[in-house]
């Protein structure tokens, strides 16, 4: 009995030792990102948004392939601000990531990318939502940014949708804008097609008469 409680005891000595070096690991890497993302961030204040996205894209890769020995658990409290530490810093790259792509007018990877933090890592990032529903205006997918608006309605409330104002105007003028150019273009059929009043074949009559009288008066001439 004695053996085994002995026994028992090494193993979890050994978990902790694991976990701490792991934990130590987790440091290191996180520091090593966060450097990556202050380099990314510089070179974004410099508008090099095709470097600044490398890098985004070098720090994401480090944290994505980054593996533990012990499965990483967040069952105190250490470990559980460790986690969210984790989380924000990657939702962090993958939101400045998508601000290089859309700079860059990669319009269809910064969407994916928007839509990878909202599914994956933040179901209320605002941030996210307001961008892809930009961008949708921006290529005049002015259906789909309809949707989406729908979408931050029901999941937004308040105070919360004061930041969405900007775009749900823009959304209303480009619409108003696309209603009008469409109705000008009704109107300018209508008015290319319109059916010829009485008063029109009358006077085409006289013309055509005016026209064949003067052309008999030269004719008779020569």
């Amino acid at each position: 009995m004695k053996e085994k409680n002995n026994e028992l005891e090494e193993n979890l000595n050994e978990d902790k030792k694991i976990e701490e070096e792991d934990l130590i690991k987790i440091n290191e890497m996180l520091k090593n990102v966060n450097n990556k993302k202050k380099d990314g961030n510089k070179l974004v204040s410099l508008k090099k948004y095709e470097e600044a996205e490398k890098i985004y894209l070098e720090a994401l890769n480090i944290m994505n392939k980054f593996e533990t020995k012990k499965k990483f658990e967040m069952d105190n409290e250490e470990n559980r601000q460790k986690g969210k530490e984790i989380i924000l810093t990657m939702k962090n790259l993958y939101s400045n990531l998508a601000l290089c792509q859309g700079k860059q007018l990669k319009i269809n990877e910064a969407i994916q990318t928007s839509s990878y933090i909202i599914s994956n890592l933040d179901s209320y990032h605002d941030k996210s939502y307001l961008r892809i529903m930009m961008w949708m205006i921006e290529i005049n997918e002015l259906e789909t940014a309809e949707e989406i608006k729908i979408e931050i309605e029901n999941k937004f409330q308040g105070e919360q949708l004061k930041v969405f104002n900007s775009a749900f105007n823009l959304l209303k003028i480009k619409k108003e804008d696309l209603e009008e150019k469409k109705n000008n273009k009704i109107k300018k059929y209508e008015n290319n097609n319109k059916k010829i009043n009485i008063n029109d074949i009358n006077n085409n009559d006289y013309k055509i008469k005016t026209i064949n009288t003067e052309e008999n008066y030269y004719s008779n001439f020569i």
